[in-house]
């Protein structure tokens, strides 16, 4: 997962802009293989797979895959396949689109995050999360948007949750944790939300957070609008 991690940094550090890059460990192929009604190739079997995608005219849209290709190659990738047919592209990106209904055949609880680093530090954020997962002898599933940093790692349950819930919020506090050390953020497109609210201090620091709870008092005086979440209001003095 290393090397996919690192070799996605290295496609964008070669000056490659590939419209799609996406990333999946290969706890996330193991489950998609087996739980998805689509096929990935058989030799990803083990392995992390790295998902791009070049567009524009076609000659360009060559150039960038073949740009894309020999970096992977030179990263250390166990195999390439180029795939310009439509159906067995899509036959790909369904997989990928997949994910996170496979990964829910597998356990009936899934927990879902989504943080954000740079695009040089994902190594390091994705080595930290194997870490997390050993550490807190949880399975852990990570797939993502490589081209920009985005990580999804799924923390996989069977149930009931209580027993194991201590564990999963030190994992995931852990997880927050280091994202923001390596410069990165609580969330990189599912927002803050009220899980992570308690979090937004370390990112944003406690003078940023008590300016937007003064601009919350001077439009929402009543605590009447989204009560009960972040600042609280109405529904949470009650």
């Amino acid at each position: 997962m290393e090397q996919a991690a690192r070799a996605s940094a290295d496609v964008i550090s070669a000056g490659a802009t590939p419209s799609i890059l996406e990333i999946m460990d290969p706890v996330t192929v193991s489950v998609v293989s087996r739980e998805s009604e689509t096929v990935l190739p058989p030799e990803s079997e083990g392995c992390s797979l790295l998902l791009a995608e070049a567009d524009g005219f076609r000659e360009a849209a060559e150039i960038e895959a073949e740009r894309v290709q020999k970096v992977c190659s030179d990263s250390g990738a166990v195999f390439l396949r180029k795939s310009s047919e439509t159906e067995e592209r899509e036959n790909l990106w369904q997989a990928r689109r997949g994910v996170l209904a496979a990964l829910a055949k597998l356990k009936p609880i899934t927990i879902l995050e989504d943080v954000t680093v740079p695009r040089s530090r994902v190594v390091e954020m994705i080595r930290s999360i194997e870490e997390i997962g050993k550490k807190y002898d949880l399975l852990v599933a990570t797939f993502g948007h490589a081209g920009d940093g985005n990580l999804h790692p799924t923390i996989l349950l069977d149930a009931p949750f209580t027993e194991k819930a201590a564990r999963v919020e030190k994992a995931v506090a852990e997880i927050f944790g280091k994202a923001l050390s390596l410069g990165g953020t609580l969330s990189g497109e599912h927002g803050i939300g009220i899980d992570k609210a308690g979090f937004l201090g370390e990112e944003i620091g406690e003078h940023a957070l008590e300016t937007m709870r003064r601009l919350k008092e001077v439009f929402d005086p009543e605590g009447i609008l989204n009560p009960g979440k972040l600042f609280g209001g109405a529904e949470s003095e009650s």
